[in-house]
């Protein structure tokens, strides 16, 4: 499978949506519990569901898992860090997300990760010779579309600022009309919610906040996590003074990514880990194009996937 789609042919992509309703179907008939009765979607409120939307639900989460996968390949060919397409990220995120559990059916999380994907797309197109007053806009509007599906990532608005700067200097207009994108999203929650009539505002922040809880199994996911990324760092120190200063910096702001939504695990672990699947992903795949560490990238990816299937059967 690896090989497969470590490679520049495209119509790999065509066995994804194969690939992950296996997970799918493998998720449901041995460790689903149940759908909920409602889906917190942040700061948009709530969305009741019953047993008669479970197709909608199910079929809509399996789209936007599915428009993800391609979304994140999509941004990692169209960037600098290898010198031809590759499909490696698509699946990786997809096992990833599969690792977690708890996100088959439609939810916030479809979207916030969208959204994170979309303002690092946007902050890659930035460069010093061209005017980046729209990059930068589109960057703070789709981050900040993304935290109003999780309100954690509000306080990274200025990160998001100043990893813009590993591209371009400050200007002073550029970074007023990047303000404007989380005003404007700020102004369609408040309209959506003052119209609808919903309350409980603070009550919507606290759903999307979940106390600390291990199963055991998450010990094993955290382990290969954990090993997943010191073999990238490992990766990024042999190998970062053979990229070019283009790539670095996009690295950087990989890394930076990275290192922001980490702290959101201490709010919501789950959430945050599903998150953290757009960086892992794109990092981890130079893992696999490095021929001397190959090996332990594609021991780490089967653990994973054993992890996946032994955790389903046992309910870990």
């Amino acid at each position: 499978m690896l090989r497969l789609f470590n490679d520049n042919k495209p119509y790999v992509l065509f066995v994804l949506p194969f690939l992950l309703a296996g997970f799918y179907a493998y998720h449901f008939m041995v460790e689903w519990q149940g759908m909920p009765q409602q889906i917190s979607m942040g700061l948009w409120g709530r969305i009741p569901i019953s047993a008669q939307d479970l197709p909608w639900w199910i079929g809509i989460g399996f789209i936007a898992y599915l428009v993800n996968a391609i979304t994140l390949n999509f941004i990692f060919n169209e960037a600098n860090f290898y010198e031809r397409n590759n499909y490696l990220p698509s699946l990786l995120s997809t096992t990833f997300m599969a690792s977690l559990g708890g996100y088959f059916g439609f939810n916030a999380l479809h979207l916030a990760f969208l959204g994170l994907m979309l303002c690092c797309h946007q902050l890659l197109k930035l460069d010093q010779n061209n005017r980046a007053e729209q990059h930068l806009f589109n960057a703070a509007f789709f981050y900040s579309i993304a935290a109003s599906f999780f309100p954690a990532l509000i306080f990274g608005i200025p990160v998001i600022y100043f990893l813009g700067l590993i591209f371009r200097p400050f200007i002073l207009r550029e970074f007023i009309i990047f303000l404007l994108g989380p005003l404007i999203v700020s102004f369609y929650v408040f309209a959506y919610r003052a119209y609808f009539q919903y309350g409980g505002f603070w009550q919507d922040v606290q759903l999307t906040h979940r106390p600390f809880d291990a199963p055991p199994g998450a010990y094993i996911l955290w382990a290969l996590l954990g090993f997943i990324l010191l073999l990238i760092f490992y990766t990024l120190s042999v190998k970062w003074n053979g990229y070019s200063n283009r790539t670095r910096k996009e690295l950087q702001l990989l890394l930076g990514m990275l290192i922001g939504i980490s702290a959101c695990l201490t709010v919501n672990i789950s959430f945050a880990l599903g998150l953290l699947a757009f960086p892992i992903s794109m990092l981890f795949t130079l893992s696999f194009l490095d021929k001397r560490i190959q090996r332990v990238s594609t021991f780490l990816f089967y653990g994973l996937m054993v992890f996946i299937v032994v955790k389903f059967l046992l309910k870990t």
